[in-house]
């Protein structure tokens, strides 16, 4: 049970970082459109005060500190496309991890389940009066002369329809929807 909780645990915490590198991703999606608009706004503008310093009304030290707005603009968009790759690359990298931590999840619900049903068949073969009634009838078949054996798995083989107890399917799937239930199985 302790695998299944940590193992639960793991993938919990993956889905969390999963949604701060998400939600990094989308402000570095945010912030690069924004900057895209800004500069296609910048560049436009520019070239109108080119158009205004050919026609005498805009003096070069305007066309200057425009193309540095322009140049310090296109270094943020850089900046931000280079993050924007990096939350990527960090949400594809964390789904690996998740997928991971799902099939750990997944390895330990199988193994806590093999273990609960070997302990329940365990409780079934130490059971002292099945014990002594399985004997009882292995001894009553053999004394009346049919062919038997004194192994119990054969004599179960052969009789196992009539040694098992009548179990509808209605009530095994009752008894499982308890069993993942109270075991918080998916």
């Amino acid at each position: 049970m302790e695998n299944l909780k940590s193992a639960r645990s793991a993938h919990a915490e993956l889905l969390t970082r999963r949604s701060k590198f998400q939600d990094k991703k989308q402000s570095c999606d945010s912030m690069t459109a924004e900057i895209h608009a800004k500069l296609a706004n910048l560049e436009h503008a520019h070239i109108l005060l080119e158009r205004r310093y050919i026609c005498d009304e805009a003096n070069m030290q305007q066309v200057q500190a425009s193309r540095a707005e322009i140049e310090s603009e296109r270094a943020k968009l850089a900046e931000a496309e280079r993050l924007k790759t990096l939350a990527q690359d960090a949400v594809r990298e964390i789904d690996q991890q998740i997928l991971q931590a799902e099939l750990a999840t997944a390895a330990a619900q199988r193994e806590f389940c093999a273990e609960q049903r070997n302990a329940a068949i365990a409780k079934i073969k130490d059971d002292t009066t099945l014990r002594k009634n399985l004997i009882a009838a292995m001894v009553a078949n053999a004394g009346s002369g049919a062919p038997y054996s004194f192994q119990a798995a054969a004599f179960a083989g052969q009789f196992i329809h009539q040694l098992l107890p009548q179990i509808s399917e209605a009530e095994v799937r009752a008894e499982l929807d308890r069993f993942k239930s109270s075991n918080k199985l998916e």
